[in-house]
């Protein structure tokens, strides 16, 4: 009998906004006579694995120094926030694996306390969340205090938001919660394809933002997250399209923090409408075939042909794959050209995991591990998104050293691994997408609880994962869940 497992690479949930579980084990009822509620709240703080910025260090990004925790009254869907209750304060932060955990206690008064009570909790806005609206203000207001100037290349510590769903049930004495944490900004990033792009031809300088957002919201507006994440910016009142943020491109790992803009105010993303010279882009700066004078070239923020909006917790990976001709003497110059003379691709992604890998001109995301059972011919797919196309990739079975095969996607061909244990192919899978399909050839010994061997997969000469497949005498049904990634094509 086949056991088929699939994992699917559908959007990254490390980084969500609205992911919670309730620990049921730590839920008590309420007691007669009792007049609080005692929280123990887990935060999942979004990971990174890329290589920070010298101002921020990668552990910078998803630290947590302090936590400001609201109460709300439900909206009519149940789960929303409406009007603020109170505030409460977070005691007895540590880090744990993955976040941070801390206590909360709420106060309960008979006929006065909901039934259940919407908590939103914000990281690292201690020195920004000074001027809180009163008790009774709705979300929206709350909203709108809670903003802030656009990210500076000082800051050393990002704000986060996560609400709790379902709310809390103000019956149970004792409960656990765990809330998801969502950054407040974006980010852009930048690499040369040089085998494309040799310093002979292109020297990077700087990078810019031209017309980035003046203001940011340090919580979103909740209609603009979908489930796991942001789907339409949350532009705060008293924002301006007038910020240049900057960064210097030879230093190590070039990086900017932005916060998020409407790219395409309102139009339908065609790059040439009526708001080119209003709406935010990025202005590449640099030297061209040997010049001692600078120029600067202009990337919009694309997806294909059209127009993406710059959205929270979303990375915005720049890599410039042609220079076509000289670029303009000025940014603004630039900015305002409408000469077609670099090419670049932009990558976004929510997050960057362990199953993403990036040589910083081509990419792939496949899960790092495959699980199946002991018996042979269980087969476990896995879907995976690559901008290489299939036909180049070579593979290896225990070895990086063995010698490396190239598998025909239209025939279906198998690699078969020495020991004649497993056998990997591409299939296509029920929705037409593409799948890596391994199968277990021989049952797992009696004596044995597991096997593990290693699939080396050569994406490019540069661009190499390893895939642990595991085959055990525990029946593993469990999925993964990676990024959800996204390819730009920038022609400027």
């Amino acid at each position: 009998m086949k056991h088929a497992i699939i994992y699917t690479l559908t959007a990254m949930l490390l980084t969500a906004a609205a992911g919670c579980s309730r620990d049921a084990a730590a839920d008590a009822p309420a007691p007669a006579g009792a007049d609080s509620i005692a929280l123990r709240i887990t935060v999942s703080t979004p990971d990174t694995q890329a290589p920070a910025s010298r101002a921020m260090t990668a552990a910078g990004e998803s630290a947590v120094d302090d936590l400001l925790v609201m109460l709300f009254t439900p909206a009519e869907d149940g789960t929303s926030p409406a009007t603020l209750f109170k505030t409460v304060e977070a005691t007895g932060l540590e880090a744990t694996a993955g976040g941070y955990s801390f206590d909360a206690r709420i106060g309960v008064e008979p006929g006065k306390t909901p039934d259940h009570l919407v908590l939103v909790t914000v990281a690292n806005a201690a020195s920004r969340a000074t001027d809180l609206p009163d008790v009774g203000s709705t979300y929206e207001a709350v909203r709108q205090a809670l903003s802030a100037a656009a990210p500076a290349a000082t800051d050393t510590r990002l704000t986060m938001w996560g609400i709790a769903t379902p709310p809390v049930d103000t019956s149970l004495r004792a409960q656990g919660l765990g809330i998801t944490l969502l950054r407040d900004r974006a980010r852009v990033t930048f690499s040369t394809d040089t085998g494309k792009v040799p310093p002979t031809l292109f020297i990077p300088a700087d990078m810019r933002v031209w017309k980035a957002s003046t203001r940011m919201a340090l919580i979103p507006d909740p209609a603009n997250i979908s489930g796991t994440k942001a789907t339409a910016p949350t532009i705060p009142d008293g924002n301006a399209n007038t910020a240049t943020p900057q960064c210097d491109l030879t230093a190590e790992n070039p990086r900017l923090y932005i916060a998020e803009a409407d790219v395409l105010m309102g139009g339908k993303g065609d790059p040439d409408d009526e708001n080119r010279l209003s709406r935010p882009a990025i202005i590449i700066g640099g030297y061209y075939r040997g010049a001692t004078q600078q120029c600067y070239y202009r990337v919009d923020f694309k997806r294909g042909e059209s127009l993406i909006d710059v959205l929270r917790n979303h990375s915005y990976n720049i890599t410039v794959t042609a220079v076509n001709g000289p670029g303009e003497e000025t940014p603004d110059a630039a900015y305002n050209s409408i000469v077609a003379s670099i090419d670049a691709t932009i990558t976004t992604w929510e997050d960057i995991d362990n199953d993403g890998a990036f040589d910083g001109a081509n990419w792939i995301a496949m899960p790092r591990q495959i699980s199946l059972p002991g018996n042979a011919g269980a087969e476990a797919s896995v879907q995976f998104s690559s901008n290489v196309p299939l036909s180049t990739w070579e593979m290896a079975w225990g070895d990086k050293n063995a010698t490396w095969e190239s598998l025909n996607f239209v025939t279906s061909d198998k690699l078969v691994d020495a020991e004649n244990l497993f056998a990997v192919q591409f299939v296509t899978g029920d929705d037409g997408s593409t799948m890596l399909t391994v199968t277990t050839l021989t049952d797992l010994p009696d004596d044995t609880e597991s096997l593990t061997r290693q699939l080396y997969i050569n994406v490019t000469p540069r661009l190499r994962v390893v895939v642990n497949v595991v085959q055990s005498s525990a029946d593993s049904a469990g999925g993964h869940t990676p990024w959800d990634d996204q390819i730009v094509h920038g022609t400027v």
